[in-house]
């Protein structure tokens, strides 16, 4: 039956029409060690697809930090990924677990109901599942160090600065490209000054990564301001920073480099 489920999944996955979307393979079928790997989510009540990398290391004393991609079907973000962490000797190895975040997407990255978006308001939903159920997976199956980063792009690079503000001993790191803020700015703003206490954000790191040609003004309206909130509010705690790229649009390539070079040169600093 669950064979049957898998490639239900991965034929939808491989013929949907949403054209950020489509792709002629998926992670696991482009690169080596990476697995497909079904999870049965109870907070979710459905089945979501991973893409899981494990360095392929002899030592079975090696731990290794772990890095979640959200739109973790991509291939073009995986391939970034993998090619950093297996390239970058300042990164260094890590276990990559993409997650397929293209169904119900509105539903799982956006915090508020929108009436442009009647699905949208469930990622409150969408965090427990990623911090009660699936870090807990990975952590029990595979060889982790304690160390969390999370990736997300546009709708799911709004989710990645939701999650910081709302659970943000989950993750270390965070790293958000061309942020949909103009979703929801207003309850983004009260998140970050209802924020407390500010000292847990201690030790946590923010990259926030855009085009300036970007066509939406869900980012370039928004996003400029709302970092200058964020440096405002946790300029003492949270580290962070912020690059716009003069000649890029939507999701421009190299965020997740360019993240991780950024938190793992002030992590080590430390």
């Amino acid at each position: 039956m669950k064979n049957l489920i898998l490639l239900l999944i991965t034929v939808f996955l491989l013929s949907g029409n949403e054209k950020l979307f489509s792709q002629s393979k998926l992670p696991s079928d482009r690169f080596e060690h990476v697995n497909l790997e079904l999870f049965d989510s109870e907070i979710l009540n459905e089945t979501r697809i991973l893409f899981i990398y494990v360095p392929d290391k002899k030592s079975e004393n090696t731990s290794y930090p772990v890095l979640y991609i959200l739109d973790g079907e991509r291939i073009d973000l995986y391939g970034e990924a993998l090619n950093c962490v297996q390239t970058n000797k300042e990164v260094g190895q890590h276990i990559i677990v993409g997650i397929q975040t293209v169904k119900n997407r509105n539903r799982d990255m956006i915090p508020v109901k929108m009436v442009s978006r009647p699905e949208a308001g469930g990622a409150d939903k969408f965090l427990q599942f990623l911090v009660t159920e699936l870090q807990p997976y990975i952590d029990k199956n595979f060889k982790t160090n304690g160390d969390n980063i999370l990736y997300g792009a546009s709708t799911a690079g709004l989710f990645t600065v939701y999650a910081m503000l709302e659970h943000s001993n989950s993750f270390f790191g965070y790293i958000s490209s061309s942020t949909m803020i103009g979703h929801c700015p207003e309850f983004l703003e009260k998140k970050a000054i209802d924020f407390k206490p500010k000292s847990s954000l201690n030790g946590t790191y923010l990259y926030i990564h855009y085009g300036m040609k970007d066509h939406f003004k869900q980012v370039l309206d928004f996003l400029p301001d709302y970092y200058n909130l964020l440096k405002e509010q946790f300029g003492d705690n949270l580290t962070m920073e912020i690059k716009g790229l003069k000649d890029k649009g939507h999701v421009p390539t190299g965020g997740i480099e360019e993240g991780l070079n950024f938190i793992y040169k002030h992590k080590n600093a430390h």
